[in-house]
């Protein structure tokens, strides 16, 4: 359940931008020290926790699965493609060591397929830790691992274990599972919105969201605070610094879905069922009645939300099939059948008292959907793939969209969820906005032509090449359709045209925290290429192990005061430059073993 509370505070004054701070006696405090204050003014203790606390925990607690040797967890770059390599490649487990050293994550940590490669592993993870003492296994975890490098852990010393050791101890392990397996079967998306605070005492553990007079709640936030309260029961704060009533309002209607109202009426029935359904309607607090004898109309208000939902679904099984059954929403008669088709899927998450995560995945395969809602069925746009709603324009080489049949679609399956509280019609037309009036592969990225023999053209290096390998383009006559690639797609696809055999990392640079480094000049200058494999290691050596040694640091700043001359100097003479590129490749084997 979500709870609110409000406090009043002298904003700290000459402040233009940034974080707000507030006054307490005389005092400067961010919007979280002063929850922090305030529950411990009630008893509580409380830990800045935001995000980077949970990636932590679900960084140790799944530590052999996030850096399991599998396929994914390796892409290199041969010719110019990237390329995913398979643990039986000789070269794999070498290459996989370097990714690790480089990037601390595997190559795929980012993707959707991060969690489709390893599905299995992650199952029999949560089985073991649901079986297991979760104090000893993060305990040990923590010792074996620590300041090892592992992307989502940005800091190992920003949080103590037995501060790590805190929600452990006071939340339900199920339910501590429960998010730690949220956080990495999407990490890419549900890594934000966590909420900043936990709070505790010897009997009680919540969250704490804190947002000052500005600060809105993001979609990401929302997400979390509906899956920690309505999943999994565990209470989240709202904690609001200086809202006015309004505000307030505005902050409690994103939690609470707008709810239409239902006028459900019968009269006269032989049905065995009538007496059931008078008494049933006449315990409701909306009960009405009209007239008298077999002209007497008895009925009931219902709301479209969770605790009415099935009382409405009673009363229209009661009452079905009957000719004086009467349903009205917002002055409108509706069928019966197709109010409970569009809240059949509301009627489901309600049950299961599910989060919104229930609404924003597909049905047949647990994917996100576009639309934020699985009873909607728009296949074209949902895959990227067009043969229908548009045509070919065969002059031009162009797909043309026709956009009023896709609106008349769209508008179609609206319709038939339009009466459940939770859908929003507004993003799905938004993405119908975001459709061009066409698509022409030659000119827009990753779009391919759809052959009438299902084959798919792409335009790459000034020449069309299908994703069968095929170099023969058959024309545009012969074109049905247009769909988005994928990158492995395309990849697979080039390498036919590809003769390099050269290998490189693939450096993958998705910011947890964005970090802007200064490049390695001299290895630059001596290698050609900023992004060289051997430029990449040194950096990573730099960052991983001079940096964080006093000695270390004092050698970067001088190398970076007298690199950039020295640098331009070796462009000048060859011979010096393969001298000094022999000594970096012993030193790029030595750093290697390291």
């Amino acid at each position: 359940m979500i709870f609110y509370k409000n406090i009043e505070l002298q904003r700290a004054g000459n402040q233009q931008e940034g974080k707000a701070k507030y006054t307490i006696n005389g005092n400067e405090y961010f919007a979280e020290e002063v929850a922090i204050n305030h529950y411990k003014s009630l008893g509580y203790k409380a830990l800045w926790t935001e995000n980077t606390y949970w990636w932590t925990l679900m960084s140790l607690f799944f530590w052999d699965v996030i850096f399991a040797e599998t396929r994914g967890a390796v892409s290199v770059i041969i010719g110019g493609v990237q390329i995913e390599l398979e643990p039986g490649d000789e070269r794999f487990e070498q290459l996989f060591k370097q990714t690790i050293l480089m990037n601390g994550m595997p190559s795929d940590f980012f993707t959707p397929e991060f969690y489709e490669r390893r599905k299995s592993l992650l199952k029999n993870k949560i089985q073991e830790l649901q079986y297991s003492n979760l104090e000893q296994k993060l305990s040990d975890s923590y010792k074996q691992n620590y300041r090892r490098n592992c992307r989502p852990i940005e800091n190992w010393d920003k949080y103590k274990i037995d501060e790590l050791l805190i929600s452990v101890q006071r939340v339900d392990k199920g339910k501590l599972i429960k998010i730690l397996e949220r956080l990495i079967s999407d990490f890419n998306n549900n890594r934000a919105g966590l909420p900043d605070l936990v709070v505790y005492d010897d009997k009680d553990f919540f969250f704490s969201e804190v947002k000052s007079e500005k600060d809105k709640i993001s979609e990401k936030q929302k997400e979390w605070h509906d899956f920690l309260s309505t999943t999994l029961g565990l209470k989240v704060e709202i904690f609001l610094i200086n809202h006015t009533e309004v505000q307030i309002k505005q902050v409690k209607t994103l939690y609470m879905p707008s709810s239409k109202e239902v006028t459900v009426s019968f009269g006269y029935s032989s049905s065995t069922k009538r007496v059931e359904a008078i008494k049933f309607v006449q315990e409701q607090e909306s009960y009405f009645t009209q007239g008298e004898g077999k002209e007497q109309i008895h009925g009931a208000k219902f709301k479209i939300n969770e605790n009415d939902v099935e009382k409405l679904y009673t009363i229209l099984d009661l009452t079905s099939g009957w000719k004086t059954q009467k349903i009205e929403i917002d002055g409108e008669i509706v069928k019966s059948t197709d109010l409970r088709n569009s809240l059949w899927c509301f009627r489901e998450k309600t049950k299961q008292n599910a989060s919104s995560d229930y609404c924003k995945r597909r049905e047949y395969d647990n994917k996100p959907n576009k639309f934020g809602c699985r009873n909607i069925y728009f296949n074209e746009l949902e895959n990227e793939k067009w043969q229908d709603y548009g045509y070919i324009d065969t002059t031009k080489g162009e797909w043309i969209f026709d956009n009023k049949k896709i609106n008349e679609k769209l508008e179609e399956e609206l319709n038939r969820v339009k009466y459940c509280p939770f859908f929003e019609a507004k993003k799905a037309r938004n993405l119908i906005k975001e459709i061009p009036e066409k698509i022409n592969p030659k000119i827009d990225k990753n779009w391919a032509f759809i052959s009438n023999d299902y084959d798919k053209w792409f335009w790459h290096e000034n020449r069309w090449l299908s994703t069968l390998g095929k170099t023969n383009f058959p024309g545009f006559s012969v074109m049905v359709g247009v769909q988005k690639l994928s990158k492995k797609e395309i990849n697979e696809a080039i390498q036919y045209s590809k003769r390099d055999d050269s290998i490189k990392i693939s450096y993958r640079e998705p910011s947890i925290k964005a970090k802007q480094k200064s490049g390695c000049f001299i290895a630059t200058a001596v290698y050609g290429d900023s992004e060289a494999y051997q430029v990449k290691m040194l950096r990573c050596f730099r960052d991983n192990q001079l940096e964080k040694r006093i000695i270390g640091k004092l050698f970067v700043d001088v190398y970076y005061n007298v690199s950039p001359s020295i640098a331009e100097f070796i462009r000048k003479y060859k011979v010096l430059t393969c001298l000094i590129r022999r000594t970096l490749d012993v030193i790029v084997k030595i750093i290697e073993k390291v």
